[in-house]
C-alpha cells in the first residue's frame, strides 16, 4: 500500500468518511514527526506521522486541543482523530491556511493568551501525561504552581537531558 492510500486511509477513520486524494505536499518546519497538506475531495487537512510507538504523543496532543479549542479564546485548529496504520502513527487536523496579519495581530493575540493563562483551577496539574516535544511531561495535581513546577517540570526533564 502507497502512503497515499495510507493517508487516504487515516483521513477517512478521522473523518468517518471514504476521501480521495487529489494533493500531497510534504511540509516543513518540525524535527519530530513528519507533516503534509493533504488535499482530498472532502477538504484540505493537516495530517503528522510518525512511527507507531509515538502514537499517545498524537493521542495526549489530540486530547490537548480538544480542550484548547473548548475555551473559544484562541483559534485551534480542528483536530479529527488519531491512531495507527501500517506501522505508522497520526493526528488529523484542519489544515489552517496562512494570512496576512493586520496591525493588531500581535497585541489581539497577546491578550488572547493572557486570557488564556488566566484561567484558573482548584490545583495545578491535568488529568492525564502528555509531551513537550519528545519529552514525556508529567501532569500530577499539586496545591501550588510552584511544587508543580518545581516536580513536575524542571526535576522531571532533568532527567529526560
Amino acid at each position: 500500500m502507497k502512503s497515499h492510500e495510507m493517508f487516504a486511509a487515516a483521513i477517512g477513520s478521522s473523518i468517518g468518511t471514504p476521501v480521495e486524494i487529489q494533493q500531497v505536499r510534504p511540509l516543513a518546519g518540525g524535527c519530530i514527526n513528519q507533516a503534509y497538506k493533504i488535499t482530498t475531495d472532502k477538504g484540505v487537512f493537516f495530517l503528522k506521522t510518525n512511527h507507531a510507538s509515538v502514537e499517545d504523543m498524537f493521542k495526549t496532543e489530540y486530547q490537548g486541543l480538544q480542550l484548547l479549542a473548548g475555551t473559544n479564546i484562541l483559534r485551534i485548529p480542528n483536530a479529527y482523530g488519531f491512531g495507527t496504520f501500517m506501522g505508522k502513527s497520526y493526528l488529523v487536523l484542519s489544515y489552517v491556511h496562512s494570512a496576512r496579519r493586520n496591525r493588531t495581530y500581535w497585541e489581539d493575540f497577546g491578550q488572547r493568551l493572557a486570557t488564556l493563562h488566566a484561567i484558573e483551577g482548584k490545583s495545578y496539574g491535568f488529568d492525564h501525561n502528555n509531551y513537550i516535544g519528545r519529552l514525556p511531561q508529567r501532569n500530577e495535581w499539586c496545591d501550588d504552581w510552584i511544587t508543580f513546577l518545581s516536580i513536575a517540570e524542571l526535576v522531571y526533564n532533568w532527567h529526560w537531558q
